[in-house]
């Protein structure tokens, strides 16, 4: 699904880079010729109880990924065949597999904060322990079940390392990850890192008391570019913080939801959007409203094709 917006004459065209990945509107063909509704009951289904012959006990914020073959991916730190967790896959039926277990040693162990699905079809993750160092590592997982480590994580004494890893990765627009951690640092109160697919590792900032520490959740990147996250410890109160990071990332678009057919109603995250005059996916021109200068809503119209979902009016936004 392709959206351009045209503001005050200008016509440009943007692209948010995790719609690589995504088919955007694919279902709206698919799901009209199956004659699926829109309109659902309420209802709650457990499709799996963890066990200790398996994996045991998710913790902390984890995170559940859709990998590109429609199956939910996460992870949990105790269980498995060694005991320190691992990775599973669930189908959204409630097929339940082990895919990766973690051995305490040089591939890490206990990972706490679930997995993330990057551009390339590969998840990313970290672990809490293990690795080289016993700081928890950064890991790459592929669908075919190879881990590689991209970085151990440094808990030694005078280490300016991060550690203490409970938050998880995310992808940013510019392609790489970043994350946090409750301890490391220049401060020993946490650090937020960046590191790429291939490894590449850097630490950013060093938190400290003054304005929050020990960062435990994992980070969220705003339309505006701007990374924001939240502090366990720290801050005028002593009791944490929400902060932001900016690491000069240019604002991009987020579609709610990034799929549906003919007549969806689909939201559109981002900003500028006030004197926004037309909105059109792909050719096909639809009908919107601009709600605020950072959210419109709009609806998929007949004759949409699939494609990428890019609305936004000012040239400063991400660009394909």
């Amino acid at each position: 699904m392709n959206v351009r917006c045209d503001s005050n004459g200008e016509r440009v065209t943007m692209r948010r880079l995790q719609n690589l990945l995504q088919l955007a509107f694919v279902l709206t063909l698919v799901l009209s010729a199956l004659g699926v509704s829109g309109a659902h009951a309420q209802t709650y289904s457990n499709i799996h109880d963890f066990n200790t012959t398996t994996l045991t006990s998710p913790q902390n914020a984890g995170i559940l990924a859709q990998g590109r073959d429609g199956n939910l991916y996460g992870t949990t730190p105790t269980g498995g065949t060694h005991g320190f967790g691992g990775v599973f896959k669930i189908t959204p039926a409630g097929a339940f597999n082990v895919i990766y277990n973690f051995d305490g040693t040089a591939a890490g162990k206990s990972p706490r904060s679930g997995i993330t699905l990057g551009t390339d079809g590969n998840f990313y993750g970290t672990t809490s322990g293990g690795g080289t160092v016993d700081g928890g590592v950064a890991f790459k997982l592929t669908p075919a079940k190879v881990l590689t480590v991209l970085h151990n994580f440094d808990s030694r004494p005078g280490s300016k390392d991060a550690y203490l890893l409970d938050a998880g990765l995310i992808q940013a627009t510019d392609g790489n990850f970043y994350g946090v951690s409750a301890g490391g640092g220049a401060n020993g109160l946490g650090a937020l890192y960046k590191i790429t697919g291939a490894g590449t590792y850097s630490v950013l900032y060093s938190f400290v008391l003054a304005t929050g520490s020990a960062p435990q959740t994992t980070l969220r990147q705003h339309t505006n570019g701007k990374f924001y996250g939240e502090t366990n410890a720290g801050g005028g109160n002593s009791l944490g913080t929400i902060f932001s990071f900016d690491v000069g990332l240019k604002p991009f678009i987020s579609e709610l939801p990034t799929s549906g057919k003919v007549a969806k109603s689909v939201g559109i995250l981002g900003g500028g959007f006030t004197g926004t005059t037309s909105v059109n996916f792909n050719v096909t021109n639809a009908t919107f409203t601009v709600v605020s200068n950072t959210y419109l809503s709009t609806t998929v119209p007949s004759g949409a094709t699939t494609g990428f979902v890019t609305p936004n009016a000012l040239p400063m936004y991400e660009t394909a």
